[in-house]
């Protein structure tokens, strides 16, 4: 038998050491790298062409439940809440949508995507702009600062870009930013076949011009920006949209769905939820029903519910709250 000298031996020990720690090193920022990658691609993809995904529930299927829930806010003890009082774990057939902003401002946002990733067969989502951001928080911020991700349409998509959100960024592990690239949407299209009703969530808002009435489906032809961020929207032109109100032309953007589908000859059936206005706070109204009741400042978390009524043929909807 060779005997190795103590002190080699010690050597050969620590230099193996320090080779699996590189060999370890190497994979996570091969990971990374990944994930930087295939963030950029997301946001440049969804600058270009918003990602819309539509979903059918077939006729046999009428029994499946859908429950909207406004923004989180990383407020993770609020959504154990809320899905206890739903009895979401014993209730198989219960689906649950996130209207975006599930993360930031508040104390757990891994612990909600934690939660989310846990559940993914029956959690669907579509991106808020302060997910968006903290994706932008990701990668290079060179690219930030070049506005590359500028869109066409002339708005800065960076300006909502804050240091909580590359904080954040870099909290998220890989899991995280894999289970947020993979569904990565910001209109989720509900088709309830056995009621001809249709459900739309999106996070801030979507204008009537979004819409294929003829079709029955939606088309997407505001931009990403408009998508997750407008509250109001220009009345002579409403490819322009703003968090703000401008003039006396600019009106709320749900207010046009009133004006649309009352006088349009149609008998759809379109419901459309969404959350990211707190001020507003819980906004129901006949064709949308706003969610976002300040949870994260001390208000409720609140979701809606929509279960199949045989007698009339119909999901009807339950207000819940927490």
């Amino acid at each position: 038998m060779i005997m190795i000298p103590r002190r080699i031996a010690v050597l050969i020990l620590s230099l193996a050491i320090i080779l699996v720690f590189f060999c370890s090193f190497l994979i996570d920022m091969s990971e990374n790298n990944d994930n930087v990658n295939t963030g950029v691609r997301v946001l440049k993809s969804m600058l270009d062409s918003p990602t819309l995904r539509a979903l059918s529930v077939p006729e046999e299927h009428h029994d499946r439940q859908l429950v909207f829930i406004g923004d989180v806010h990383g407020m993770y003890d609020k959504l154990l809440e809320l899905v206890d009082k739903l009895n979401f774990e014993t209730t198989p057939e219960m689906e649950l949508v996130f209207l975006g902003d599930f993360i930031t401002k508040g104390p757990d946002s891994t612990k909600v995507l934690d939660w989310m990733i846990k559940h993914e067969g029956r959690v669907h989502f579509v991106l808020g702009n302060n997910e968006f951001s903290v994706i932008m928080g990701a990668l290079d911020m060179g690219l930030l600062e070049s506005k590359m991700l500028n869109n066409e349409q002339g708005h800065d998509v960076t300006g909502t870009f804050k240091k909580s959100h590359a904080e954040l960024a870099q909290q998220l592990n890989p899991s995280h930013y894999t289970y947020l690239f993979k569904n990565a949407a910001v209109v989720l299209e509900f088709d309830m076949e056995k009621t001809r009703q249709r459900f739309i969530a999106v996070h801030a808002g979507i204008l009537p011009q979004d819409y294929d009435f003829e079709r029955r489906h939606v088309i997407l032809k505001s931009d990403v920006f408009s998508i997750l961020n407008m509250k109001f929207v220009n009345e002579e032109n409403s490819m322009e949209t703003s968090r703000e109100k401008q003039t006396k032309h600019w009106k709320r953007w749900y207010k046009l769905w009133e004006k649309e589908l009352d006088n349009h000859h149609t008998k759809e059936q379109i419901t459309i939820l969404y959350g990211h206005d707190a001020k507003k706070g819980l906004n129901l109204r006949k064709y949308t029903k706003g969610l976002d009741s300040a949870c994260v400042k001390g208000g409720k978390l609140s979701a809606m519910h929509y279960m199949y009524d045989p007698h009339s043929n119909s999901y009807k909807e339950t207000l819940v709250e927490v």
